[in-house]
């Protein structure tokens, strides 16, 4: 029998189904539910399929009976691919969820679980009068109510993962900024942290500019993330095995070693020449007005004759002699730059720019102390090829003797480096300038005041030597050479052996040092004054 109305309900609800078809059938709609329309001997499944396609219109009576209905399902999801119009009747206060959810979301229905049930009977009849005739459904003859509540859910849920989505995209790449920010503005790091820098730089750049592009691509690959997470994992592994090769590319030991102990000594010092196994000294000058990096030969710097210029329109300190070069501190234009001269290219190479307090060279290694991120002690190539932290702690004064480190540390304490970010305290009564030499330890005493001597194998073995204030101390023969602070910076020595003093130049000195036989002294830019030693 052709029928113009297929009924679609649980069993539970089979009282409000006949009442529906009763309805409909007086009004010459015919109808067809199971198991009513099913013959004797029919196959169940089969007749509700056969049923589907005749009809044109299908009556959902909606309970959380039907919602958790599987047959129902199956008998909507058919519906809808037969091309049959859909009337839910709600009778419940619980919206449609899972696959209900999903066949309904669109679709006309009638609430009638807030008015007399056969009252809404009379207006579902009506609704399917109207869609049997061809006549557009009014928006009054139905309540949409859920329909706006789940849409106005599907927005808040869109709304908030979108804020959530460009949140995260400008956080991940404000990180971004900061994690390369430091590694380009902080070259004071070491080599394998400026590797973690860039490339935790990377990983926050790449999610960050996928969720920002996700935001306008609305149609992008499916699973594209895969390709995004797969990428920050390969620049991870990347920054692992780059920070390998690095620590694999520093030499196994670590030890600095120094030319000898005049190097060492002059080390100590803020020098302003250095001498070479050949005997040609290079030192800093001014001529004309303009500074310089000048060579010159020994016996010629003895005479007081002008070298030849190698650097010119240069103000430097700290000038150390290694292998190949002349390593330097540029003094002028910007300050926080360390840089090599090397004698067989004449090429000038910046090895490292960083805020530094105190610079030594010794062979083909550098050791200065950082003043700012990542302070502490640093050991750096002259090439550059690898940098290591010797220590986190700081410290004011430092000097190399017969390949080990001694230095002041953070608490003024004199301490001996051993290994790793291990250093042990000698003393913590020589806490103000000091130099090494002839395996003793001369130094000044607190304020600068007093000048003290001990054996570098027995600190606790103190003497001192005088009780002026000195403001640099150089040891040469038996003689200790400073400056006396309160005598204007004049030059004095005291002897070693019975400790008496003498006036040697009257004259204000701001820096000295030791080259061969003589005592050279700088007096700002009045220029230097030799002395012989005996």
């Amino acid at each position: 029998m052709a029928h113009d109305v297929f009924i679609s309900y649980s069993h539970k609800d089979s009282s409000v189904a006949q009442a529906i078809c009763a309805k409909l059938e007086e009004q010459k709609i015919r109808c067809w539910y199971a198991p009513r329309n099913i013959g004797a001997g029919e196959e169940w499944a089969s007749s509700i399929m056969n049923a589907l396609k005749e009809a044109r219109i299908m009556v959902l009576i909606f309970t959380d009976y039907s919602n958790a209905s599987k047959q129902v399902k199956r008998e909507v999801d058919n519906a809808i691919n037969a091309g049959v119009t859909i009337i839910p009747f709600k009778l419940t206060e619980n919206n449609p969820s899972g696959a209900m959810e999903y066949y309904l979301a669109t679709l006309h229905w009638l609430d009638a679980l807030n008015k007399p049930l056969e009252k809404s009977i009379d207006e579902l009849v009506s609704m399917v009068q109207d869609i049997m005739e061809g006549r557009d459904l009014p928006d009054d003859d139905f309540d949409v109510e859920w329909k706006k509540n789940a849409r106005k859910k599907g927005k808040k849920k869109s709304v908030w993962h979108t804020v959530f989505k460009v949140f995260s995209a400008v956080f991940l790449l404000g990180l971004s900024i900061v994690w390369f920010g430091i590694y380009l503005s902080n070259p004071t790091f070491n080599f394998d942290v400026s590797v973690i820098m860039f490339c935790l730089g990377l990983i926050c750049l790449i999610p960050g500019i996928y969720l920002l592009v996700t935001f306008f691509w609305k149609k992008r690959p499916r699973n594209s993330w895969i390709y995004v997470l797969v990428t920050c994992i390969l620049v991870f592994i990347y920054m692992i095995i780059r920070c390998v090769q690095i620590g694999n590319a520093r030499p196994a030991n670590m030890t600095v070693i120094a030319k000898s102990e005049e190097i060492s000594q002059n080390m100590a010092n803020y020098s302003f020449a250095v001498r070479d196994e050949q005997n040609n000294v290079y030192y800093m000058d001014v001529v004309n007005g303009t500074n310089g990096l000048y060579k010159v030969r020994l016996e010629d710097f003895y005479k007081g004759k002008q070298g030849e210029c190698l650097i010119n329109n240069l103000d430097a300190d700290n000038l150390t002699l290694g292998d190949n070069g002349i390593l330097y501190y540029r003094a002028n234009f910007d300050r926080d730059v360390i840089c090599a001269y090397n004698l067989t290219t004449k090429e000038i190479k910046q090895i490292k720019k960083a805020p530094v307090s105190h610079l030594y060279g010794t062979n083909d290694v550098v050791v200065f102390n950082l003043e700012t991120f990542s302070r502490g002690i640093m050991l750096l190539s002259y090439d550059g090829r690898y940098e290591y932290a010797l220590s986190s702690n700081d410290y004011t004064d430092l000097n190399i003797y017969k390949g080990e480190l001694y230095f002041l540390n953070e608490y003024q304490e004199f301490s001996h480096y051993e290994n790793n970010d291990y250093s042990q305290v000698l003393s913590n009564t020589i806490n103000s300038y000091f130099i090494i030499f002839d395996d003793t330890v001369y130094y000044v005493g607190n304020n600068g005041e007093g000048i003290y001597r001990s054996p570098l194998d027995n600190i606790i073995d103190q003497e001192k030597l005088s009780d002026a204030e000195a403001y640099e101390i150089l040891v040469h023969g038996d003689y200790l050479y400073y400056l006396n602070v309160k005598d204007n910076n004049a030059l004095y020595r005291v002897s070693l052996i019975d400790k008496s003093e003498e006036l040697i130049d009257s004259s204000y000195f701001t820096s000295m040092n030791i080259i061969g036989d003589c005592l050279y002294l700088c007096r700002g830019v009045m220029g230097y004054t030799r002395l012989m030693l005996d």
